[in-house]
């Protein structure tokens, strides 16, 4: 679904100050993957999403979205009907005055038809039990509501409506490179090298692998609280 080769990007190309916010990074990404990528402060996270839908472009390299390179230009309203971004801040991206007005917005912007698109509004409102609220005025919501608004409009956009997963592979960024990839439970074992990076690693995975050194047969890949208080009780 997303192929990435070679990706650079550097801020500030053509003056002193220049900023390598990604060196040379190559990532596939493939249909039906939830992946979650990781990293400190500065190291290229936000970079790597904006070059996903074309808000960024690379400095050298290339990204193919559904086979569709995003340094062709007439590909980027398509491009970003496939790829959609929930900012940290959902205040940048909430432009109506209600809660049902902010989601029709979006769809009404790819075409959908308003009897399909209000039905699809109070259906969406309703699985993430939001149904109370839209009359309400966005900005008087929490951050956390907020957040769920524009989730729907990201979802129903790109086509991608469907429930909640965990995420089957981790990666882990660092002063733009790939530092550390795999299986969540494969990268968060490795507290020293996530304490290196500056990230913090889960307090269940960490007191599994203290118990473990201790004698207590706890598994090391615990990432769930359910999972040590299962764990516990069998071994008691």
């Amino acid at each position: 679904m997303i192929k990435i080769k070679k990706l650079s990007h550097i801020y500030n190309y053509h003056k002193k100050d220049q900023i390598k916010a990604l060196d040379s990074i190559d990532l596939e990404i493939k249909n039906g993957d939830f992946v979650s990528i990781i990293g400190s402060n500065g190291s290229g996270k936000s970079t790597l999403a904006k070059h996903m839908n074309c808000l960024l472009l690379p400095t050298t390299g290339d990204i193919w979205v559904d086979k569709m390179n995003t340094k062709d230009k007439s590909k980027i309203w398509e491009i970003r009907r496939k790829v959609g971004m929930v900012f940290q801040n959902p205040d940048n991206q909430i432009i109506a005055t209600t809660v049902e007005d902010d989601i029709a917005f979006g769809l009404e912007n790819i075409g959908i038809k308003t009897k399909l698109m209000r039905e699809r509004v109070d259906w969406a409102l309703e699985v993430v039990e939001m149904e109370d609220y839209k009359k309400s005025e966005p900005h008087l919501l929490s951050g956390g509501q907020k957040q769920r608004v524009e989730n729907i409009t990201i979802i129903y956009i790109t086509h991608l409506m469907e429930e909640a997963a965990e995420s089957n592979r981790v990666i882990a960024l660092d002063k733009g490179k790939i530092a550390l990839t795999g299986k969540p439970e494969e990268v968060f074992t490795q507290i020293d090298v996530l304490k290196q990076l500056r990230l913090d690693v889960p307090q269940v995975t960490e007191l599994a692998l203290r118990l473990n050194k201790r004698g207590i047969d706890i598994s090391p890949h615990t990432l769930k609280v359910e999972d040590m208080v299962e764990s516990l009780c069998l071994y008691i």
